[in-house]
């Protein structure tokens, strides 16, 4: 079966959105549920969430500027740093701020992101996603059969 770029592209953005909203439900259920609240020794130790936001969140190109978000589900550990990898090289070091811009190269084909957050008790907590980048599709404007 033959799918089509844009269909493909679609069915992603959708089960990424799916996904995050699957654990925004699944952290956020004892509170929508009324369960009671965890004294604060317990909270501090609880797990925390680490979510990566991209815009656009797809199709991305060759040479476009990508913004990347973190956001953390669960218990508040302020304040957090973060620090944003591309294929392993820091792209922003350690800072407060939770989104940064990046100019993509224009390598075609699948990248690693990294995210990772430090609390102040310097425990490091990391989220992955794989992003394609695509070849920028000419526009036939630009086009010079002359060139050929």
């Amino acid at each position: 079966m033959v799918v089509s770029h844009d269909a493909h592209h679609e069915r992603r953005a959708r089960t990424r959105r799916l996904a995050r909203l699957v654990a925004v439900l699944l952290l956020t259920a004892p509170l929508l549920l009324g369960a009671a609240r965890a004294p604060a020794a317990s909270r501090t130790s609880a797990p925390v969430t680490l979510l990566i936001a991209l815009e656009p969140d797809h199709p991305v190109y060759a040479g476009d500027t990508l913004t990347v978000s973190a956001s953390l589900i669960g218990p508040d550990p302020s304040p957090v740093t973060y620090q944003f990898l591309w294929d392993g090289a820091i792209i922003q070091p350690w800072d407060e701020a939770a989104s940064c811009r990046l100019e993509l190269p224009d390598a075609v084909g699948d990248h690693r992101l990294t995210v990772q957050v430090r609390a102040p008790a310097g425990t490091i907590q990391e989220a992955v996603q794989t992003v394609y980048v695509y070849r920028k599709p000419v526009d036939p404007s630009d086009y010079d059969p002359s060139a050929d």
